[in-house]
């Protein structure tokens, strides 16, 4: 996609040989040398990004905060704002390659919380719900 025009939409997009997005809609977009990005601008707002060498854990650094991410051996997970009192896993749970929820741990108040997807036969999500227990009962899908 080169641009797009419409009542409410007018950008144009610029992309790097590698098909890699570098502008459009206000922001712009800088690449590694193995297709991740490094910083992603949008006017005063910036997110700085850094991997490790295998590429399996990264670190987001913004104004909103620092937050921590792992994709490896079927893991998906976030830390958010890791070492302030609003410290907070997010481990997102999978059946295969499918997305079937999220746990989402309070580190301060060791709270966990956790929400299942429903989705249509389209596979988009069409609900987050959290599986009201009694004690000792099980849960079946």
């Amino acid at each position: 996609m080169l641009s797009i025009s419409g009542s409410t939409v007018s950008s144009t997009f610029s992309y790097d040989p590698d098909g890699n997005q570098t502008a459009g809609l206000g922001r712009t977009i800088a690449w590694t040398s193995y297709n991740q990005p490094a910083t992603i601008t949008q006017g005063v707002n910036s997110a700085s990004f850094l991997h490790d060498s295998d590429h399996q854990r990264f670190k987001q650094i913004s104004s909103d905060g620092t937050t921590l991410y792992v994709r490896a051996f079927g893991v998906l997970a976030e830390l958010v704002a890791p070492g302030t009192s609003a410290a907070r896993w997010n481990d997102y749970l999978a059946e295969g390659n499918v997305k079937v929820g999220v746990r989402f741990t309070d580190i301060a108040a060791a709270a966990v919380t956790t929400r299942y997807y429903r989705t249509d036969h389209t596979e988009r999500v069409q609900q987050k719900w959290a599986p009201v227990l009694r004690p000792n009962a099980l849960l079946v899908f």
